[in-house]
């Protein structure tokens, strides 16, 4: 089978309860580490993947556990580059409410595609350890490496910290309205 058949922009901005989408997401994770090639275009960096991992994922941990055994609330993602990720209707008739969620993720974006290429040559790679590389990517000389050594947990904690603080100095720049929800 097609790997990137795996993951449909249809079903994946499909409105779902929390417990749905959560149960899903499971199941498209557990598609996507099956075999070597389902890893490979999950690691990819293609677009459905990226959005898989990095917003309805967490979309879905949100809502799971904010709406936990709700049957009133649907949640959908949005795969589109709106200032939300996804929206979340709850209630029913004249009571109901549509929330916007605005996921983000605190990660160093070019540290961590260097660690994946690592990763997808070599089958391992350090998650602390320093990174280096030389070269374009894509060319054939290029060189990546990434030590393996692990780091204080108040060194690791520290770098984390200013990853967030400039994720939020980011958003804090985007305008959201009162039904928004940033996590």
């Amino acid at each position: 089978m097609d790997a990137s058949r795996i993951l449909d922009r249809s079903d994946m901005e499909r409105p779902r309860r929390p417990s749905e989408l959560l149960a899903w997401v499971m199941a498209k994770c557990n598609e996507l580490g099956a075999t070597p090639d389902a890893k490979a275009f999950a690691r990819s960096g293609a677009l459905l993947p990226k959005k898989f991992y990095d917003e309805v994922y967490p979309l879905a941990l949100f809502a799971d556990r904010e709406f936990a055994g709700r049957d009133d609330v649907l949640v959908q993602p949005n795969l589109d580059n709106d200032n939300f990720d996804g929206r979340i209707t709850v209630g029913a008739g004249p009571g109901r409410r549509t929330i916007f969620v605005e996921v983000t993720y605190a990660k160093d974006g070019y540290d961590e595609a260097r660690r994946m290429e690592v990763l997808c040559r070599e089958g391992h790679v350090s998650l602390t350890g320093s990174v280096s590389s030389a070269g374009r990517k894509g060319s054939p000389n290029r060189k990546v490496h990434v030590e393996s050594e692990a780091v204080s947990h108040l060194a690791a904690l520290e770098d984390y910290l200013a990853i967030v603080r400039e994720r939020l100095k980011d958003k804090a720049r985007s305008r959201y309205g009162k039904d928004h929800v940033r996590g």
